[in-house]
């Protein structure tokens, strides 16, 4: 299922086990210029417990975050954008479109919050 899915990725990613809940917190339309193609990202919060340490992966390494300090870490805008929204509204759903230039430039940001 779609749900064992989603777990199984987490474990493989953090090593995380436990969670107390799991629940989407945003769609994101990302246009792929300059073909006719496009991202469709699906963004879930997880609640854990308690703060673990995240081991390094071939991915790389993780790093619990200060959410005030979003700006000045190098993440991407969508990311920057839900985090600046849902540390002030836990409960948001957020439907966002981010369109690029072919040189990867942001053109068009559209976000809706539920």
């Amino acid at each position: 299922s779609f749900y064992d899915a989603l777990i199984r990725e987490i474990e493989e990613e953090t090593g995380i086990t436990k969670f107390e809940s799991i629940r989407p917190y945003s769609i994101t339309q990302h246009p792929y210029p300059p073909t006719d193609s496009e991202w469709v990202n699906i963004y879930f919060i997880v609640k854990i417990a308690k703060q673990v340490e995240v081991k390094p992966t071939e991915d790389g390494t993780f790093h619990w975050i200060n959410p005030k300090e979003i700006d000045s870490l190098p993440t991407p805008t969508d990311i920057k954008e839900y985090i600046k929204i849902l540390s002030k509204n836990p409960n948001a759903f957020i439907f966002g479109f981010f369109d690029h230039s072919e040189e990867g430039k942001l053109t068009e940001k559209i976000i809706k919050v539920l």
